[in-house]
């Protein structure tokens, strides 16, 4: 696990986040990723649910239509604004500005939290794991959802990009899709992420998200598919990752409380 120096950026946008073009390897990681997430949290009508690092509010929003009643929390004011808009004011969801590592509510205030793609964000993850904790009830459950930069893809990225260098290919393309981004302040792979979860939780069931995304030219090769067949290719690679977390794409981990 690698550690950045950083500081709160209460203007974060996401603009740049979603590529221009998306190819199907990318438009499946982050739809299979969203159901696994949804899915882990079991919403039923009146289950307080709190959503840490909300950004659009998109799961918020879903979750407040599953019957749950939620809170989505962001410490930027420019992503609190987009997810007002994007739900629109709806019944049973609301948003508050903070951060993870400080969390203004009450001890055993949540049926359940979710953190989807946010917590390699925080300045200390381990603290924000203690404060999620801390505002669990007694059988509540905390959904953590997170990049896997020890994948397969990355491993096999990594090597290809050394092959293709030695003929001067894939040089002066930007970021590497295994470079951590550098609004991402921690590494997190499988191993990592078990061993600080156990120190905060207790780990119920851990499931992988997709292979092989943002492999080089994988996307493309996709795209050049009749969709139906690319679709099938990507959920058979979807089976597999979700019997070997520690090579997916994304690792989804439903934890209870100690």
């Amino acid at each position: 696990m690698s550690e950045k120096q950083s500081k709160v950026d209460t203007k974060w946008d996401d603009s740049d986040v979603v590529p221009d073009v998306i190819c199907p390897d990318t438009a499946y990681v982050f739809e299979r990723m969203t159901r696994a997430t949804q899915d882990a949290v079991e919403a039923t009508l009146g289950i307080l649910v709190l959503d840490v690092g909300c950004g659009i509010g998109a799961d918020a929003g879903a979750l407040a239509k599953s019957g749950a009643t939620v809170v989505g929390l962001e410490p930027s004011e420019v992503m609190l604004q987009k997810a007002i808009e994007f739900t629109s004011g709806g019944p049973r969801v609301a948003f508050v500005q903070g951060i993870g590592e400080s969390l203004p509510f009450k001890t055993g205030a949540f049926d359940c939290i979710v953190c989807k793609g946010a917590l390699d964000h925080f300045t200390n993850p381990l603290v924000t794991l203690k404060e999620m904790s801390r505002l669990l009830k007694s059988d509540g459950r905390l959904i953590i959802s997170i990049a896997n930069y020890d994948s397969l893809s990355c491993k096999l990225g990594r090597a290809l990009h050394k092959v293709l260098g030695l003929f001067g290919w894939g040089r002066g393309k930007g970021r590497m899709m295994w470079q951590i981004p550098p609004d991402h302040i921690y590494k997190f792979d499988h191993a990592c992420l078990k061993a600080m979860l156990k120190q905060v939780v207790c780990i119920e069931k851990t499931v992988g998200v997709s292979l092989l995304w943002g492999l080089p030219y994988w996307g493309i090769c996709l795209s050049k598919l009749p969709h139906k067949l690319s679709w099938s290719v990507l959920e058979v690679l979807g089976r597999l990752a979700g019997c070997m977390p520690s090579q997916g794409d994304v690792i989804v981990v439903r934890c209870c409380k100690v």
